[in-house]
């Protein structure tokens, strides 16, 4: 009986011994698969930039330098590849592409109706877009005794019959004055232009429109109107100037023929002009010859036939 009670206790000696050595070997196994897992970690690491085991990047990953990155451009052309490598026109896939929207390829003005031309701008796309506006309507040249104006955007021309006139005239840069009180070169006006004129039964200044511009050469003589208000006036003799003693000129016949003011009086030195603002005293009259070829200027004056040269009444001129 203690035999085998010795051989059992023998056996469970050598029981425990191998197991012992069995758990041995199996940690070491561990430990070899461990470090397998570890290099193979590292490894994966090395090659995509960060921990698989933890999904952070390893201290000191990426930080070789700075890169400047270029900007990126998207192609407006599709990829028509099969294959799988993106961005090289094989993946199957197309790259997104970006609208171009339409360029002008023409601008101007039609024609629409007397008082608006139409603005237009036309559109790679064949679309149009419209803007309508005023004419920008200008003098252009003399048919006779007709007026051709012209828009000078959408060209369109326009005749005023009958718009030549006669009449005593003034010579170029008598400044008229217009409704905003700025002054215009007489020669600048145009048919149509509103200007200042005045009102003598009420006695004030109103707006009027010019429907008759003159200009002629031929005369002889001209006379230099030297005011109180330091401005000369150079007409010719037979022009009309309203003073408080009602008109007056220097050549009562013409006033009569070329204005059609019958009861003018003779212009002298010391007549009081009525002014834009104040009474004008005629300091001096100097009359002198002129070549034929001296051109000067007049206006006809819708209404009251008068208007404000160099700060004076003034007749406008009588129509043909």
């Amino acid at each position: 009986m203690a035999e085998m009670v010795d051989a059992a206790s023998q056996w469970r000696v050598s029981y425990s011994a191998a197991m012992d050595a069995i758990i041995a070997k199996n940690d070491a196994v561990k430990r070899s698969i461990q470090q397998v897992i570890s290099a193979l970690s590292a490894l994966k690491t090395a090659e995509i930039g960060h921990d698989t085991t933890t999904g952070k990047a390893p201290e000191g990953a990426g930080k070789a330098g700075p890169t400047t990155s270029s900007p990126t451009r998207t192609s407006t052309t599709p990829s028509t590849g099969t294959g799988s490598t993106p961005g090289t026109g094989t993946s199957g896939s197309t790259t997104p592409t970006t609208k171009t929207s339409p360029h002008v390829v023409e601008t101007g003005y039609r024609y629409q109706n007397d008082e608006t031309c139409m603005g237009y701008t036309k559109y790679s796309d064949g679309t149009e877009t419209h803007n309508a506006g005023g004419h920008d309507k200008k003098f252009d040249h003399w048919e006779d005794n007709d007026a051709k104006y012209i828009c000078t955007k959408c060209k369109h021309m326009w005749t005023v019959k009958n718009a030549r006139g006669r009449g005593g005239c003034f010579a170029a840069g008598t400044k008229i004055m217009l409704p905003t009180r700025e002054l215009k070169n007489i020669e600048e006006i145009q048919l149509g232009e509103e200007i200042l004129a005045y009102n003598i039964e009420t006695e004030v200044f109103e707006n009027k429109v010019v429907d008759m511009i003159y200009f002629k050469r031929g005369y002889n003589e001209m006379a230099d109107i030297e005011l109180s208000n330091g401005e000369i006036l150079t007409m010719t003799l037979g022009h009309p100037l309203l003073t408080t003693q009602g008109w007056k000129s220097l050549d009562l016949n013409n006033s009569e023929f070329e204005h059609g003011v019958s009861d003018a009086t003779l212009l002298s030195v010391g007549d009081i002009l009525i002014g834009y603002d104040r009474p004008i005293i005629v300091n001096n009259i100097n009359i002198y010859s002129v070549d034929k070829d001296y051109i000067v200027y007049c206006l006809g004056v819708d209404g009251y036939h008068n208007f404000i040269a160099n700060d004076v009444i003034v007749h406008n001129a009588a129509y043909a």
